[in-house]
């Protein structure tokens, strides 16, 4: 089974009849007044091109702070059917809720995924997402009175 794509979202709605999913506010930044601070909850969704045969591996989902020290870590166990042509299926995905991440510094974090045929690895990294951490942007200075932003116009 070979990874097509990786996405940080908010939230991930999948509909029960058609397994259709919707991702909702993909991101690549997460702001933050202050650090250390509990960054908002995060869709770690990975989708995969199935194959021609059955795949079974394990998947984990780790994000590290810009130190490389490791935050959090979510697993999961992925079965995917054969693919049968004409009829599938084409696409397997997973997804990971990542909650109370606690962010000890600003800059860029990782979002790392990983597979081992043993759930206790040894893990192979498949893919990297690089995640900034900041403070909100500073806003534009309000229009004075007058009409005119600059000082003394």
């Amino acid at each position: 089974m070979a990874l097509v794509a990786t996405v940080l979202a908010d939230s991930v709605v999948v509909d029960a009849l058609s397994n259709r999913m919707s991702l909702l506010n993909l991101f690549d930044t997460w702001i933050v007044p202050e650090v250390p601070a509990t960054l908002s909850t995060t869709a770690v969704v990975t989708v995969y091109e199935t194959e021609e045969q059955p795949c079974e591996v394990f998947e984990r989902v780790r994000v590290l702070g810009p130190d490389g020290a490791a935050l959090m870590e979510s697993r999961s166990h992925l079965r995917t059917p054969a693919r049968v042509p004409m009829e599938g299926p084409y696409v397997h995905s997973s997804i990971h809720f990542i909650n109370g991440v606690l962010a000890h510094a600003f800059g860029e974090h990782s979002v790392i995924i990983e597979h081992s045929t043993n759930q206790d690895g040894p893990w192979t990294q498949v893919a990297r997402r690089t995640v900034l951490v900041r403070r909100p942007p500073e806003r534009a200075a309000a229009p004075s009175p007058t009409g005119s932003a600059r000082p003394g116009a």
